[in-house]
C-alpha cells in the first residue's frame, strides 16, 4: 500500500489575492523622492487629499537635480502659484496629485537604475527615441505620457530594446 506524507505545518505556503492585502502594506508609497515618512499607500492618499507640504516639491526637485520652479512648471504649477503655496505651506489636492504622479514615476526610474538617483535623474532628462525625442520629464505632464514612460521602463527592465 502506498502512503502519502502529509505536509508539515512549516511547509505550508499561504497565497493571498491582491484584494486581501491591507492598504497599509504597499511597497510603492512614493516617499523616496518626496522625502515624506509614509507607512502606506493609504497614508499617501490621505496626504494628497489634505495637500502635500511644500517641502515635498523641494525634496523631489533635489532628487531630480532641478530647480524647484522647473519641477513646478513640469507639474503645471506657475511661479506665482508656487510662491503662494510656499506662504500657505501646502499644495492643493490636485497639485499634490500631479507632484506625486511625477515622484512615483521617478521612483520607478530609480528602481530601474538599482537605487542610483544620479543615473535615474540623468535618464529622466535625456531625450528618448521611444518618446519621439522628448525627455521623460517633458512627457510626464499627462496620464497617457506617464503610462508610456511606465511601458518604456517595463521594456527596459525586461531587456527589450526601445
Amino acid at each position: 500500500m502506498h502512503t502519502i506524507d502529509k505536509p508539515k505545518a512549516t511547509d505550508e505556503k499561504r497565497y493571498y489575492r491582491v484584494e486581501d492585502q491591507p492598504a497599509t502594506s504597499s511597497p510603492r508609497c512614493a516617499d523616496r523622492s518626496l522625502g515624506l515618512n509614509l507607512r502606506s499607500r493609504a497614508e499617501l492618499i490621505e496626504r494628497i487629499r489634505k495637500g502635500l507640504p511644500v517641502k515635498a516639491l523641494g525634496n523631489l526637485a533635489r532628487s531630480l537635480g532641478l530647480p524647484e520652479r522647473e519641477v513646478a512648471r513640469h507639474v503645471g504649477i506657475s511661479a506665482r502659484t508656487l510662491a503662494r503655496r510656499k506662504t500657505e505651506g501646502r499644495f492643493h489636492p490636485d497639485e499634490s496629485n500631479r507632484i506625486t504622479r511625477l515622484s512615483m514615476l521617478f521612483d520607478d526610474v530609480v528602481e530601474l537604475f538599482e537605487g542610483n538617483t544620479t543615473s535615474a535623474a540623468h535618464w529622466f532628462h535625456t531625450p528618448k527615441r521611444a518618446l519621439g525625442g522628448a525627455t521623460p520629464i517633458e512627457y510626464a505632464d499627462t496620464e497617457p505620457g506617464v503610462r508610456e514612460i511606465q511601458d518604456l521602463i517595463g521594456r527596459l527592465e525586461h531587456g527589450v530594446f526601445s
